[in-house]
């Protein structure tokens, strides 16, 4: 099968924002002169950086394709960005937000059939892991503590989606799923065992070394430098089960990036509809809960500090897995919360995503 690389500004989001944030006076942007519209642009509409190279935009849709060409023009310097999924969320009208520099680097690898999957730079870096004593939703006990700083000293690949069941059944020979039917739903009722006889498959291609994510990688990535409960905010306006609210630092509500008891319908829903990350990764709230390499562990005393997987010899039987899935309360689904499951019992709230290694 073939990989191949490509760069791209994380141009696909979009959101819905009650009142527009705080105006940055820095980026422009204007509309391409080839894009196709008809599309009003307000030139007085408020960007918002909440980071360096991140900007969020309002914009108005009228008419035309929903695939829109934007050129962003910042101290001087323009580069196309592209609005792929104009969707309308929850209270009407859309923000778009993307990423001026550096570009995502995404890596694709062709399963059998032909089927994309895609995987997502993600830069070395330092974090901060666990949770404070006072955050909302937090268990009790010291399953998120002690809070402390890992270093991943290296960067690595993380899959943009869950694992879906086409990819699943790209390599192996039965969907397991207890939600089967719709080839994007993450695949589900997978022990940790089967997910590893997957990667094994997925290895045997010759397109890298893959495995599941360590627990501290999968949180690197999910907070996406954020030190919010969620990586899209605190979202603490509304109770901590079904009730939506807002999102708290990126724009929308809490529904607009994941699934969760409070909008799911007691299912699993195709990856990517929700919106991402910072990072670009989707469903990392939600959907379905995300088996990681490691054995479970009470706390976090005598957890690695450079991000590698915090395993025993022998193994336990109990692993752990992240996320929070559609049948959680939102509570479940925070950056920080840890789930201990028996590696090898399926369930159909559990699934998985993998890591490609660096070359």
């Amino acid at each position: 099968m073939r990989a191949r690389t490509r760069w791209l500004g994380l141009g696909s989001l979009v959101v819905t924002l009650a009142a527009p944030p705080p105006s940055s006076a820095a980026p422009v942007l204007e509309t391409a002169p080839t894009a196709a519209g008809p599309w009003q642009v307000d030139p007085l509409a408020p960007i918002h950086e909440p980071e360096p190279g991140k900007f969020w935009v309002v914009i108005d849709p009228v008419a035309g394709p929903a695939t829109q060409f934007y050129r962003l023009v910042v101290d001087g310097v323009s580069g196309p960005v592209e609005a792929r999924s104009l969707t309308p969320l929850s209270a009407g009208g859309f923000v778009i937000a993307y990423e001026a520099a550096p570009f995502q680097e995404v890596l694709t690898v062709l399963l059998p059939g032909e089927v994309p999957l895609e995987l997502v730079r993600i830069p070395a870096g330092s974090f901060w892991m666990g949770s404070t004593e006072g955050e909302p939703g937090r268990p009790p006990g010291a399953t998120e503590q002690p809070l402390h700083e890992v270093i991943l000293d290296r960067d690595f690949y993380l899959a943009r989606y869950e694992v879906t069941q086409a990819q699943w059944l790209a390599l192996m020979p039965a969907n397991p799923s207890g939600f089967a039917g719709n080839p994007h739903n993450p695949v589900e009722q997978v022990s940790w065992a089967a997910s590893q006889q997957f990667i094994d498959r997925l290895s045997a291609l010759g397109e890298g070394v893959f495995r599941l994510p360590s627990e501290a990688e999968w949180e690197y990535a999910c907070r996406a430098g954020t030190l919010t409960r969620f990586s899209f905010g605190e979202s603490a306006d509304c109770d901590e089960g079904t009730e939506d609210c807002a999102a708290g630092v990126l724009p929308g509500n809490r529904s607009d990036y994941m699934w969760w008891e409070g909008n799911s319908g007691y299912a699993p829903h195709p990856v990517g509809l929700r919106l991402p990350n910072l990072w670009g990764l989707h469903d990392m709230h939600g959907n379905v809960y995300e088996w990681v390499e490691d054995d479970w562990h009470w706390d976090y005393f005598g957890a690695p500090e450079d991000g590698a997987a915090w395993v025993d010899a022998p193994r336990d039987t109990i692993r752990v897995a992240r996320g929070g899935s559609w049948g959680s309360g939102a509570w479940y689904c925070r950056s920080a919360r840890r789930h201990a499951v028996l590696g090898g019992s399926p369930a159909d709230v559990v699934g998985f995503r993998v890591v490609r290694e660096l070359d």
